[in-house]
């Protein structure tokens, strides 16, 4: 998604970009429905001398000025594929996810070496980038994900009429909104509603979002969890919906309990629509929720400590009005997409020399 959004956004800016994809898969389609220029090719696991010779082909034929990759373990096609090209083309990688993988060995100094430039989409992973591969700090750049702050603004400022659409007008409405995977922390969502939903008769729980392939037996176990914990009429489970930014602009309090993110970009999108958010004190979480701020930090997996947090906020309507602004004001100053892609338009012209 987020290779197409970038995409899209250079295209309207008058650049010319060529998506280098595996055939066949998701983001080739995609990229095809929006007529964006493919060049796909099998690489997988191990080296590919002809699919090498392929891409080096390619990049001489399109004149290519840059090269932005997506994935670390994608440097050993590249880097070959580029050689000792003179005028050397500037590489630029963005790394999304950290390692526990040290790559400071001679093979990976080889590829790094090539690198001109890492962007990381928060600072827990600049510092793994830093840790684990052969490339200086003064080379990790943060490039934060980001949203487009308007489509948010429309849905909040139908709050009422949404609010009275989904039947909780009157209602304090707390959610939270994740894929149904291990380590985004529905176990700990639960448990904390079990504690405090019987502060008021007017608490409505919501959860949204459903499983992928292959992850149908921990939903499963969310769902009996629930069972178990008597939550029935305390908690809806919404499923998988294409009108997120309407359901976070109808609650009033936004929970993400994962024991790890990268980034969180539901946290920014509640943040979008005022809302106070809860949020585990780990990794990208942690660039975006300031405890005390723009909500409350608690330990990931401690559902005392997110009950807690819930009855501070369930109790306090002030104190989420003062954090869902401030949640606002920061979205829209660090967080709008917008100024994301400038400061990577940015670096993209400078190591091109424009």
């Amino acid at each position: 998604m987020r290779v197409l959004k970038t995409s899209q956004v250079f295209i309207e800016r008058g650049h010319d970009v060529t998506i280098l994809c595996f055939p066949d898969s998701r983001l080739h389609f995609e990229a095809q429905k929006l007529n964006i220029k493919c060049y796909p090719l099998k690489f997988a696991n191990g080296i590919h001398l002809t699919e090498i010779k392929k891409l080096r082909s390619s990049i001489e034929k399109e004149k290519l000025e840059i090269i932005h990759s997506q994935f670390s373990r994608d440097l050993r096609f590249i880097v070959p594929a580029l050689g000792r090209k003179k005028p050397k083309i500037p590489l630029v990688l963005t790394k999304r996810v950290g390692s526990y993988i040290s790559k400071k060995d001679i093979f990976h100094k080889y590829l790094y070496k090539k690198v001109d430039l890492v962007t990381a989409i928060s600072n827990v992973i600049r510092q793994n980038v830093i840790d684990t591969c052969p490339v200086k700090p003064e080379k990790v750049k943060v490039i934060y994900n980001g949203i487009n702050p308007e489509e948010y603004k429309k849905a909040f400022s139908n709050r009422t009429q949404l609010r009275e659409k989904f039947q909780v007008a009157g209602n304090c409405v707390i959610g939270m909104a994740a894929r149904f995977t291990p380590g985004k922390g529905h176990e700990t969502f639960l448990q904390a509603v079990k504690q405090v939903a019987n502060l008021s008769k007017n608490l409505k729980f919501w959860i949204i979002g459903e499983e992928s392939f292959g992850e149908e037996d921990y939903a499963k176990q969310i769902y009996n969890l629930s069972d178990t914990l008597n939550l029935k009429g305390n908690i809806e489970f919404l499923g998988f919906r294409k009108d997120l930014p309407d359901l976070l602009a109808a609650m009033d309090i936004l929970v993400v309990p994962s024991h790890a993110e990268a980034f969180g970009n539901i946290a920014i999108e509640g943040m979008a629509v005022e809302l106070p958010v809860i949020a585990s004190n780990t990794d990208g979480l942690l660039d975006i929720v300031i405890n005390g701020e723009t909500g409350i930090h608690f330990t990931p997996g401690d559902s005392g400590q997110l009950a807690d947090a819930l009855n501070e906020l369930i109790l306090n309507p002030d104190k989420r009005k003062i954090y869902g602004k401030a949640g606002k004001r920061r979205v829209e100053n660090l967080f709008d997409e917008k100024t994301q892609f400038d400061k990577l338009e940015k670096i993209f012209l400078q190591l091109a020399g424009k």
